[in-house]
């Protein structure tokens, strides 16, 4: 499936609408790759908004060329 740039940042500007209105944030444990869920945190935001995307090599052509 493509997922455009678009479409992720909308999806990500949604997750941190969500967050922002529960007063809660996604943090990660580093050790065992769990999420925590947290007390709302511009930090856990700003790490949210920059996940990785992993994309099929072919999805990987077709965006980088």
């Amino acid at each position: 499936m493509k997922l455009s740039p678009e479409k992720r940042k909308a999806f990500l500007g949604e997750l941190a609408a969500v967050c922002k209105k529960y007063d809660l944030s996604l943090a990660h444990e580093d050790f065992q790759g769990a999420f925590l869920i947290d007390e709302y945190n511009q930090k856990n935001i700003n790490w949210l908004m920059g996940a990785m995307v992993i994309l099929t090599p072919e999805e990987e052509a077709e965006e980088y060329g």
